[in-house]
């Protein structure tokens, strides 16, 4: 479809489709510039396995024990562009940075639709800067790509059930729902959502259609090639949800201190302006919702619908999130940002109307945009401290797996507690120290690893210590900080007599 110059010039004359298209271009601006910045960080634990596991589906060889925890269409995208040569880390980060990016327009296009442009500007204008949302964009992670399934998604039930009816588009939600559980297995929230907000206004009429049906065909359809791919690879089609309750500790975690932890944290995710402007807004947007909630649920009208949606998805995505996750992580509650700053925005937006008058318009405008200012710069300025503090985090895995790398064989090993940045970077086999000392000689009997790596970067054995004075080891690479040694790399003679074959 072609886009007319004249189209784009009437678009442009409206003043608040100028508006967005600045608070666009600075989002993007901005994650543009920590792309840039960020291009060459080494990868965390988590971004090394993702990429491992992508490899790993490409048809390499498996360099990492694979975890059923691990969502499994990021590794499979990563496998798809490595087959074609694609698989780079500028290619990665540019994916997470378009997907970002591709965020906040349907984040502006889902508010303007609820509300109005006033509103959906103001929240994109907040997310766009938000610390969290910028960091996490910079990494080769789920956290910055979910929240952007979850907006698609209520972008199309908004669209098809809140506003028009419109079944195609309602059956498009449930399709990006469950691609977003493909992702990023904590989306599973958002069909609780759905399901709770429907069985609210819909009662029992819910299952006389035929509409929720084939919206539950159409989330299972999509989502059977995430349990085709755990029958092939676990043996258990469900394999994910066994691991995860397993790995997040999820029956035995404190699930009240972990919801204290996250809530105790938020001064530091909003800074004051944003969290007392947040807080103003709960009541101003929901008041009237709870005083009122048995004629909310009898008799919603669509304003009143709205509310009730912006009010479930707030609450159920924290509540379920951090459920599923049984720990804490700023993370995980990136999806549980975009309600609260579609309800910042909105109760700024209510506020506004109750108090401006014809002659204070301008100072009402004024103050509402040094409040937004205040708020930029803010979040700006932590995410630019947070990003390139983190940013050589863990060079010294990466300098050091480089080294091996072109120090070694490809068929050669190393015998290590488990990196898998160190895997990512070397390209060569892991072999883990074992459990008990007496048994590092047989191991290394065994595996024949050409080095041993020692460091401070994940749990190593008790006996670690004991390790740098094993006589048939020789120090070949060696990382500091400071003056402080914080990884070595040993070469292992094999004609030490304890090495030698009986």
């Amino acid at each position: 479809m072609k886009i007319s110059t004249e189209k784009i010039k009437s678009w442009l004359k409206d003043k608040h489709n100028r508006i967005f298209l600045l608070v666009l271009t600075i989002g993007i601006l901005l994650r543009l510039y920590y792309l840039i910045i960020t291009a060459n960080q080494p990868l965390w634990w988590d971004e090394a396995e993702y990429v491992l596991m992508g490899k790993f589906f490409a048809g390499g060889e498996l360099l990492t024990g694979l975890l059923a925890s691990r969502p499994l269409l990021w590794p499979m995208i990563i496998a798809s562009l490595t087959k074609i040569n694609l698989g780079s880390e500028i290619i990665l980060r540019t994916i997470e940075f378009l997907t970002s990016s591709i965020g906040l327009i349907f984040l502006y296009l889902t508010t303007k639709k609820l509300f109005n442009k006033e509103v959906g500007i103001i929240t994109t204008l907040l997310l766009s800067v938000f610390y969290l949302h910028l960091f996490y964009t910079a990494r080769l992670l789920l956290d910055s790509l979910a929240p952007t399934f979850w907006i698609i998604s209520i972008y199309f039930f908004t669209e098809g059930y809140l506003l028009k009816k419109d079944n195609k588009k309602f059956y498009l939600s449930a399709f990006f729902g469950s691609l977003g559980v493909f992702i990023y297995n904590q989306t599973i929230a958002i069909f609780i959502i759905y399901l709770i907000f429907l069985l609210i206004t819909e009662k029992l009429k819910l299952f006389k259609g035929k509409k929720i049906y084939i919206f539950a065909l159409v989330a299972v359809i999509t989502f059977i090639p995430n349990l085709i791919a755990n029958q092939v690879l676990y043996g258990n089609p469900l394999e994910f949800v066994k691991i995860g309750f397993e790995v997040g500790n999820v029956a035995d975690a404190d699930y009240l201190g972990n919801i204290k932890i996250f809530l105790g944290h938020m001064p530091e995710y909003l800074g004051i302006t944003l969290l007392i402007l947040f807080i103003i807004s709960l009541i101003v947007v929901f008041y009237k919702l709870i005083l009122g909630i048995d004629l909310a649920i009898k008799k919603p009208d669509i304003e009143t619908k709205k509310e009730l949606f912006l009010f479930i998805w707030l609450i159920i995505s924290f509540l379920i999130i951090v459920k599923i996750v049984g720990h804490f992580e700023d993370r995980y509650i990136m999806p549980t940002f975009l309600p609260l700053f579609i309800i910042t925005a909105l109760g700024i937006e209510k506020i506004k109307n109750k108090v401006i008058k014809k002659e204070n318009v301008r100072i009402v405008y004024a103050v509402i945009i040094i409040l937004l200012v205040i708020i930029s710069f803010t979040q700006i300025k932590h995410a630019d401290q947070l990003i390139k503090f983190k940013k050589d985090s863990f060079i010294q895995v990466k300098e050091a797996g480089l080294w091996i790398k072109d120090n070694s064989e490809k068929q050669d090993k190393i015998i290590t507690s488990f990196l898998p940045m160190l895997a990512y970077y070397s390209e060569r086999k892991i072999v883990s120290f074992p459990g008990l000392e007496e048994e590092i000689v047989p191991t290394i009997k065994k595996e024949k690893p050409k080095y041993l790596l020692i460091s401070i970067f994940t749990g190593n054995p008790n006996y670690i210590n004991n390790i740098p004075n094993y006589k048939m080891l020789k120090v070949m690479h060696t990382q500091k900080a400071e003056s402080d040694i914080i990884l070595a790399v040993f070469e292992i003679d094999y004609n030490h007599e304890l090495l030698k074959e009986e």
